[in-house]
């Protein structure tokens, strides 16, 4: 079965439970992105991404698509009536800001 994926035809395992695309789809060294809805971020936009935070992107209500900085995919966004829900596993998401110092105590 084929499904089609943030402007990405794909095989397999491209969708996971609730049509959400796999973060793996986004990150694979393969990843068409040159087909893919795909939007450029700067720095700033890029590490509120990956920190979770809200990402202003313009990307229509109901669709897919994929951040990208400097050409390195970051991972999946969702367009939602005039914003977007990020897809950043949480897992994964950066904790600490640039210049951020713990104690470690």
């Amino acid at each position: 079965q084929v499904e089609r994926v943030g402007g990405v035809s794909c095989k397999g395992r491209a969708v996971e439970e609730r049509g959400r695309p796999a973060h793996a789809l986004a990150t694979w060294r393969g990843f068409p992105l040159a087909r893919a809805r795909a939007v450029e971020v700067d720095r700033e936009v890029a590490l509120g991404f990956l920190r979770g935070g809200e990402t202003r992107v313009d990307v229509p209500a109901g669709e897919w698509a994929v951040v990208v900085y400097r050409s390195l995919v970051l991972g999946w966004v969702k367009g939602v009536g005039g914003r977007v829900n990020n897809y950043y596993p949480r897992e994964w998401r950066v904790r600490a800001r640039p210049g951020d110092q713990s104690s470690g105590e």
